[in-house]
């Protein structure tokens, strides 16, 4: 249902046309439950056309935090809607949400944290921690940390796991890559609890998402 529209939809997110974009969405989907598709599938379709914007505004605008695959608030806010009302409402938060980070002003707290992503998009598939990443920002982990917290409302925890889950995502459509091999890409080399943070991140199952591709 996305796919002869993102360009365009993407096109008003980044033009800063935020509401026209969310109605633009909601046409869309009332269009998909007049036809009677699968809710399953369109909640499944959603979550990639809102990962299909952010890797958008990552090419249109240098901000770590799009680059770093971030994507504010969580997946399972998407798959674990009811209706399709429930879905148009969730989804267009989310795209303010994306908004809002695209057009965040910037400033000397914003740049730490900036600056922290840089180093979350190249080091995600490691063992990395708060602290590492503190060091190479140059701040305290406390400081860090509380900055996170301030800005995005999001431990470091938090803002790690939903970068490997949106990468993970992203390999789950576009490459044939085993879910052990999907898993071990992202930073997780145990698959029993890759499995296990992808449900809790998102509520369904990588089988289950993979069934809706």
């Amino acid at each position: 249902m996305f796919r002869d529209e993102k360009e365009y939809l993407a096109g008003l997110l980044a033009s800063g046309k935020t509401k026209e974009c969310c109605r633009g969405i909601e046409k869309l989907l009332l269009q998909a439950k007049a036809r009677e598709v699968p809710l399953d599938a369109m909640k499944t379709c959603s979550a990639y056309f809102l990962l299909f914007l952010h890797r958008e505004m990552a090419k249109r605008y240098s901000s770590p935090l799009y680059e770093s695959g971030y994507i504010p608030g969580a997946w399972k806010t998407l798959w674990n809607c009811a209706s399709y009302e429930e879905l148009n409402e969730n989804l267009c938060l989310a795209v303010c949400q994306l908004a809002g980070l695209l057009f965040h002003p910037m400033n000397k707290s914003w740049e730490y944290v900036a600056k922290a992503f840089l180093y979350i998009k190249k080091m995600y598939s490691r063992n990395i921690s708060l602290e590492d990443v503190a060091a190479l920002v140059g701040i305290s982990p406390f400081y860090l940390s509380r900055l996170l917290k301030q800005e995005l409302n999001e431990t470091f925890v938090e803002i790690l796991t939903k970068v490997r889950v949106a990468e993970a995502l992203a390999l789950l459509k576009d490459s044939g890559k085993t879910i052990r091999q999907i898993g071990e890409a992202v930073g997780y080399s145990n698959t029993t609890y890759f499995y296990k943070v992808f449900k809790k991140q998102t509520g369904m199952t990588v089988g289950e998402v993979r069934r809706y591709l």
